[in-house]
């Protein structure tokens, strides 16, 4: 996936924050990871293997539901980001 597509897909999320540079992250081995290095932050896209999670937006619902309950707590987590339309993860068809 080339920049411009990172970029595409990372303007979809609600982030306040501009997009410089994608590099591919090679360490995994199930989902597709890439950094994006914006104006403000560095941020990580994930593209989940759905061969192996048939059902990705359960897996993101059950982050956020997780990550909110550790806030909730006082607890440190990651920082998750919904779509601009609320939604917890993006569809695309990249057929």
């Amino acid at each position: 996936m080339d920049n411009k597509m990172v970029f595409e897909l990372f303007s979809k999320f609600d982030i306040n924050d501009s997009p410089i540079s994608a590099k591919v992250c090679n360490n995994g081995h199930i989902n597709s990871t890439f950094f994006v290095k914006c104006e403000k932050d560095t941020y990580v896209l994930q593209k989940i293997n759905t061969v192996v999670f048939k059902r990705p937006e359960q897996v993101m619902s059950n982050i956020f539901a997780v990550t909110e309950h550790f806030k909730n707590k006082g607890l440190r987590t990651l920082e998750f980001f919904r779509t601009k339309t609320g939604d917890t993860c993006l569809w695309v068809d990249d057929s």
